[in-house]
């Protein structure tokens, strides 16, 4: 309300008022009231009221139509003057004056608003004893309700005081009650004054109640505060008198002293949680801090502080262990073997980091379930893909709703044992978010020096992490934070060879799947050549993964007809007289329907005499998966041999490339492009670094023109266009320098590349070949490509020595200092005229083979 009341208008009221309808508001004579402008037509109806004399019709409306009708507008209505106007965001902001109660003859639309028009309704006022009495009555408890609310203005209760008209007080105390509109609108359309009086009297009667009991309810929360201080001081008292008498403490608290004990905290962490221990004592269960301060208790409590696991410290014993789960790795092996001997002889070695990188499928998280049960050690693997928060490893802090230690503490609790096997899987995948990076906390938990006071923030205590042992697993060392990578030993773990892969198929993979599959072990036999065809036509990579799915499939085909499903051949195949091994459809059926009639109850037929019973025997004991019948199993082969097919026009050169998934093979395809200016054009998503090989390819190549037999304007009147296949997939490094050469050389001359032979290595401007890396998974992929002859930098000669057996006496690998001793293997003899230098390639095989 307004500090001063409202007048009577000393002005004769219009016949005719723009109307401005009102939803849930009631705005009665003789008082002040704020209303908020902002439907179009009510904005209209403001802006007549203020050009002309500023008084408008404030009319109650039913509903919240918009616009509303006729029928949606009441008939008795309040005339108001507009005494301040200001708009806002929202629309108007206008503060009124009602003036008189009017009664509304007609209403009628006219230029965007509503007008109607009014007649006077004066309100009858006589004195009288009764409405006196209830005068005096509505003074009395605006005198209480003043007294019992708070926030009100100091100079409201002489205000009231000041007004003698009845009918004003009425208005003025309807208008400052929380009355409904409707009742409101009531109050208005009353003529006695008694009735009206009576009504206000009896909200503001209501009004008193609800606030004295506010205020009841108030004093009431006031006293709870109280209580619990004082229930506080009579526990503090409480636990001295226990003191004094001797008594034991609760049971709860006896229960975590006693875990206290059990657990053999460190010292620097015992007193901290008897803090903790403490404070939950003198702290009431309701209280919000308890459920918290229980929570970091039990998570301290159940952290492996003092529990571990005997090391088992026999090197020969753990070498058996790691020999019977997985083949070859040996420097694997041998770094474990290493570890443990000088742990033996030492005592107190700190768990070394290791970080095995290598394609997937390998057997790198195997690998460390291997080495845990090896050392007799407890294993837990950590799952790093994908995480961006720092506090995944270090936890978060106890202010935080929820918090939790890191995953560090949470595998530790796991394994509960504080020297486990702890594998960091995808270590690469670690990815920097707005919470932090996670791989800069990673540099405490994996250095010796510091990992032994590991601070969690959930935990707010140093756990000694340096009894550990960390094993990280990587596809690749590019993504690895530099100062996360010095901390770790990087053993590589390349790819398989075929007849590795046969091994670990036989040995490990057909029995694992034999028994998933609910075949007994010895049931299947997949013979090596079917293993060999699995390997080259149905699945290329660097490890085992795909093969074991291969196997899988071929298991669960077999099962399927155990089972009596419908084999592809409803009959045995036969070869040569000779009958296969597989089950005839008949034979399975018979044995189906055996089964299900012991499962429906029947009795079955005992057999005629002199018949054998074959309802045991019916199937085979012993199933037989040949080369041959590979394709019965898995189809037709998925992959075939494409380098002659590929290299069979000049212009193509075979390059091989390490990637994630291992080493791979590419093509490399160059063309010229008559009517040029001698640029360079080059597509198949190529990395900055791949597309600077390629021009000092090209370097080279133009200023070797006379050397090389090519003619002397050919590169320059003719683009040059290099393209490497699979161009959806992104391909970088300087490696493929000779290969994009090789292919720009076969171009120019129209010579053709030989089909058998792969090539790698950075090339200068000078002609040099410069070493590379990867040399392992790139001979293997040239291995599992069928390609005989490895063409590879001089300066990595000494890498040939990791390769395996298998490769090397198979392959022929050529070391070459130069790009001339490029093309002298690479490409065979040009014919007679055709002016590329005559040498052979013939002969720098068989040199290099017997530098081999």
């Amino acid at each position: 309300m307004s500090d001063t009341l409202p007048q009577s208008p000393d002005q004769a009221l219009p016949a005719e008022l723009a109307v401005l309808p009102l939803r849930n508001t009631v705005v009665l004579p003789l008082t002040i009231q704020p209303l908020a402008v902002n439907r179009p037509q009510s904005t209209e109806a403001v802006n007549r009221a203020l050009t002309a004399d500023r008084m408008i019709l404030l009319v109650l409306q039913r509903g919240d139509d918009d616009p509303p009708t006729e029928a949606d507008l009441r008939r008795v209505a309040t005339v108001g003057v507009i005494r301040q106007m200001a708009k806002g965001q929202a629309g108007l902001q206008v503060l009124v004056e009602g003036l008189a109660r009017v009664q509304v003859t007609a209403f009628a639309q006219a230029d965007g608003h509503l007008r109607a028009s009014i007649t006077p309704a004066p309100e009858p006022t006589y004195p009288s004893l009764e409405i006196e009495a209830y005068i005096r009555q509505l003074r009395e408890l605006t005198d209480r309700a003043l007294s019992l609310a708070t926030g009100i203005p100091s100079d409201l209760r002489p205000l009231l005081a000041s007004i003698d008209d009845p009918l004003r007080l009425c208005y003025v105390l309807a208008s400052m009650l929380d009355m409904k509109a409707e009742d409101k609108q009531l109050l208005l359309e009353e003529d006695d004054l008694l009735v009206k009086v009576r009504a206000v009297t009896q909200s503001l009667n209501r009004e008193v109640e609800l606030l004295a009991l506010k205020g009841k309810i108030e004093s009431e929360a006031q006293q709870e505060m109280s209580d619990q201080q004082r229930q506080y001081y009579l526990r503090q008292q409480l636990k001295k008198i226990r003191e004094e008498l001797g008594e034991t403490e609760g049971e709860e608290t006896q229960e975590l002293r006693r875990r206290i004990d059990e657990a053999k905290l460190p010292d620097h962490v015992a007193p901290t949680i008897g803090r903790e221990i403490d404070r939950l004592e003198r702290m009431p269960p309701a209280s919000p801090d308890y459920q918290m301060i229980r929570t970091y208790i039990d998570w301290v409590l159940d952290v492996p502080w003092s529990v571990t696991t005997e090391d088992r410290l026999d090197p020969v014993e753990a070498r058996r262990v790691l020999d019977e789960d997985h083949y070859d790795l040996e420097k694997v092996k041998e770094r474990i073997v290493e570890y443990l001997a000088v742990r033996k002889l030492k005592g107190d070695l700190k768990g070394p980091i290791l970080c095995f990188v290598g394609p997937p499928g390998v057997g790198k998280t195997s690998l460390g379930q291997s080495i845990a049960r090896a050392m007799n050690r407890k294993f837990v693997r950590m799952s790093l893909g994908g995480v961006r928060d720092e506090a995944e490893i270090r936890g978060h802090r106890r202010t935080y709703i929820g918090s939790l230690p890191g995953r560090i503490i949470q595998a530790l609790r796991t394994a509960g044992s504080a020297n486990p096997v702890l594998m960091l899987d995808e270590i690469d995948k670690v990815a920097v978010g707005f919470q932090g990076d996670p791989a800069a906390a990673l540099l405490e938990v994996l250095d010796p020096a510091q990992n032994n006071s590991f601070r969690d923030h959930y935990l707010e205590v140093p756990f000694d992490l340096s009894r550990v042992l960390f094993i990280t697993t990587a596809n690749q060392l590019g993504p690895v934070h530099p100062a996360l990578l010095d901390r770790m030993e990087v053993i590589p773990l390349g790819g398989y060879t075929e007849g590795e892969k046969v091994h670990i198929a036989r040995r490990y993979l057909i029995p694992r799947q034999l028994q998933e599959h609910g075949l007994h072990e010895g049931s299947v036999e997949i013979t090596e050549p079917a293993l060999r065809r699995i390997i080259a036509e149905y699945t290329r990579e660097a490890g085992v993964r795909n093969l074991e799915r291969q196997i899988g499939t071929i298991a669960r085909k077999i099962a399927a007809r155990i089972a009596g499903v419908r084999p592809p051949v409803e009959e045995a195949a036969t070869d040569g007289g000779t009958t296969s091994s597989h089950t005839p459809l008949s034979m399975v059926t018979e044995a189906r329907e055996r089964i299900e009639a012991r499962v429906a109850g029947e009795t079955a037929q005992p057999p005629a005499p002199g018949q054998a019973d074959t309802s045991s025997t019916s199937l085979p004991e012993r199933w037989t998966v040949d080369r041959d019948e590979v394709p019965r199993y898995l189809g037709p082969p998925r992959i075939r041999s494409e380098t002659a097919f590929r290299t069979s026009r000049p212009g193509v050169a075979t390059g091989v490339a390490w990637t994630d998934a291992g080493g791979d093979v590419l093509f490399v395809e160059a063309t010229l492009l008559p009517g040029g200016k001698g640029d360079l054009v080059l597509t198949g998503q190529l990395g900055d670094v791949m597309q600077e090989s390629a021009r000092a390819a090209l370097s080279h190549v133009r200023a070797s023109v006379a050397m090389l037999g090519i003619a002397e304007n050919l590169l320059r009147t003719h683009d040059i266009h290099v393209h490497v296949p699979a161009g959806a997939t992104p391909k970088d490094g300087p490696s493929a320098g000779v290969t994009m050469a090789t292919a720009m050389v076969s171009a120019a001359t129209n010579i053709t590349v030989r089909d058998d032979v792969a090539m790698t290595g950075e090339i200068t401007l000078s002609g040099l070949v410069l070493p590379i890396g990867g040399i392992r998974e790139k001979a293997l992929a040239a291995k599992r490509h069928g390609i005989k002859t490895v063409i590879l930098p001089e300066l990595n000669r000494q890498d040939l020595d990791e390769l395996p057996a298998e490769a090397r006496d198979e392959m022929t690998f050529v070391p070459v200092a130069t790009f001339e001793d490029v093309l002298k293997a690479a490409m065979p003899a040009p014919s007679k005229g055709s002016g590329v230098r005559g040498q052979g390639s013939a002969g720098v095989k068989g040199q290099q083979g017997s530098d081999m």
